[in-house]
């Protein structure tokens, strides 16, 4: 399998909530390459390095639980991003990490002299890794005036120049986006989306909810609202696998079987009722017919763990 992520800035959580479904429910998927953009970047190198994802998730929270203690406190990490980024890159990534993910991984960046766009996926150390990431996030004068360098060369934010990275080839590819619009797996929204608009080669609805979805790019929403974005990018994704076959890790098939019906069946009947809109409402619709420890247990267990991390701050 191919994969593209867009970026997304705080919106990028989505993400990680992506990347726990196809680890958890479909762990035996390969990737030939994965693309990343800003955040999509981080959860492409989150996907083909094994928990880190949870690291990341814990480290957005955290940010976000510091901006909900003071108006000022997530400020000073926010408008120093490149050092936020870099410090929890370095913290987390294990020592090899450029030789588990080179070929593979392919980073979007734009050249700060003339905003070209630039593909990268050979790094030669775990440094020029990071570099490269905290590069494809840099975002002028929101993380800093000049951009951080990668390989003798400044770059900045790739969905400047490109918000949807792949390469053109006959191959399938899987486009994930934090905001609806065309991608494979995005959010689907329930208000009009007669207009769209094209933010860096990635189509988006000009939906009321994208709106709001844009006005949380850069400042991080709550603790309770990131919580909900990593949800929905968990269950937009498991939706994916499982219309599409892909889904092999049985506790995601399992479903109570006290219905006296296939577990497949079940699973077919919850996914119609989450079809459109696939969010909280569909869910607690859900609910009523079954209880959360016969609906999906695994995904439950991801929710747990999230509002447990935002609990610890």
């Amino acid at each position: 399998m191919n994969l593209s992520f867009a970026g997304g800035g705080f919106q990028g959580v989505y993400y990680s909530g992506v990347v726990a479904c196809l680890q958890k429910c479909a762990p035996n998927l390969t990737y030939k390459k994965v693309y990343g953009t800003s955040a999509g970047a981080l959860a492409a190198v989150a996907l083909l390095i094994n928990h880190l994802n949870d690291n990341l998730i814990d480290e957005i929270l955290r940010l976000a639980a510091i901006g909900e203690r003071s108006l000022f406190g997530s400020f000073k990490h926010i408008f120093n991003s490149s050092d936020y980024i870099y410090k929890i890159l370095d913290k987390y990534l294990p020592e090899d990490a450029h030789l588990r993910v080179n070929g593979k991984l392919c980073i979007s960046l734009t050249t700060f002299t003339d905003a070209e766009n630039v593909v990268v996926s050979n790094f030669d150390s775990r440094s020029q890794l990071i570099q490269a990431l905290v590069c494809s996030c840099f975002i002028p004068l929101f993380s800093g005036i000049l951009p951080p360098y990668f390989n003798g060369v400044r770059y900045m934010d790739g969905e400047m120049s490109n918000n949807r990275p792949y390469c053109e080839s006959s191959e399938e590819i899987v486009t994930v986006s934090a905001f609806s619009g065309e991608c494979d797996i995005c959010p689907c929204d329930t208000s009009q989306q007669i207009l769209h608009m094209n933010w860096g080669n990635n189509i988006l609805s000009l939906s009321k909810e994208n709106i709001r979805r844009l006005s949380g790019v850069l400042i991080p929403p709550s603790s309770e609202t990131l919580v909900k974005i990593c949800e929905q990018g968990f269950y937009d994704t498991l939706k994916y696998l499982y219309r599409n076959n892909y889904i092999m890790n049985p506790r995601c098939l399992t479903i109570a079987s006290v219905y006296g019906v296939e577990s497949k069946e079940v699973l077919q009947a919850t996914m119609d009722v989450y079809n459109c809109p696939f969010g909280a409402g569909a869910i607690e619709e859900v609910r009523k017919i079954m209880k959360p420890e016969q609906l999906m247990p695994l995904i439950e267990n991801c929710r747990a763990h999230i509002v447990e991390l935002v609990d610890g701050e």
